[in-house]
């Protein structure tokens, strides 16, 4: 499985790097829609949408705002606030007693809006990031990867106290710091290559850690619906890794905010 998992990471890592960097905003937005699309199917299967023709509902009514907000871009932004809020009350739902298991078997369709509510706005902060350079979507890539790879190599090696049992049972408190750690360390680095150190000392820094923090709400959330469903995965379509949504829940959850700190660095730096 591990052997796979890697395979399979490394085939895709490549392919997409070079369509970050090699296609226009445009081809980009369009072939993120469609993944979009796919995940929050997804979404959808463990938010208890089982037929076929519900789940074609939430994937048009996707597709449809993603639409919306690219020909009226003016209404981007409420997209973008609509998210940080949810990922917000998403935090909230996680620290819950029980984890809001009332959820469990019913407001499916309050489920359904969260799925729809993860990859709209995650499209929107992607392909802006995109417009404004390549190298920012790299960025925050790479910090999302960071963070992953940083706390499973904690996890594994230090791991003892367990983060969030009765949702992710093999995430730890020692997972969690290395991630944050890892992030914030090739953050800083790439920071000093770049010489992007001309804003407040503290700012850098502290958007890392909350970008990082809120990617791992992003797992976990998806990690409850997942518990929810009774299902180990979001699906099977990336050998070693489960269904798209496993591969990219934090990202979804991390690009608004990420977004959301670069507008405020560019504004007022």
């Amino acid at each position: 499985m591990l052997k796979q998992r890697v395979l399979t990471a490394l085939v895709l890592a490549p392919v997409v790097l070079a369509a970050i960097f090699y296609l226009p905003t445009a081809w980009l937005s369009l072939l993120l829609a469609g993944v979009m699309v796919v995940g929050v199917r997804e979404l959808a299967l463990l938010a208890g949408a089982t037929s076929s023709s519900a789940q074609a509902a939430v994937m048009a009514v996707t597709a449809t705002g993603i639409t919306l907000v690219a020909v009226f871009p003016q209404w981007q932004n409420t997209a973008l606030w609509i998210a940080i809020v949810s990922w917000l009350l998403c935090f909230a739902w996680l620290i819950m007693p029980h984890h809001g298991q009332a959820l469990a078997g019913r407001w499916r369709v309050i489920k359904v809006l969260l799925a729809i509510i993860m990859t709209v706005p995650a499209w929107v902060a992607i392909q802006n990031l995109h417009q404004l350079h390549p190298g920012w979507l790299i960025s925050l890539l790479f910090l999302v990867w960071a963070a992953d790879v940083g706390a499973y190599a904690a996890g594994k090696t230090l791991g003892r106290h367990k983060l969030a049992p009765s949702v992710s049972p093999g995430k730890t408190w020692e997972g969690l710091v290395g991630g944050v750690i890892t992030a914030l360390a090739l953050m800083l680095c790439a920071a000093h290559w770049t010489g992007f150190w001309h804003q407040p000392l503290w700012f850098l820094p502290a958007a890392v850690v909350l970008i990082t923090l809120i990617s791992v709400v992003g797992d976990l959330t998806v990690s409850l619906l997942k518990r929810h469903a009774g299902s180990k995965d979001t699906g099977a379509l990336l050998p070693g890794h489960g269904g798209l949504m496993d591969r990219i829940d934090s990202l979804c959850a991390a690009a608004p905010f990420f977004f959301f700190f670069l507008e405020w660095w560019r504004h007022y730096w």
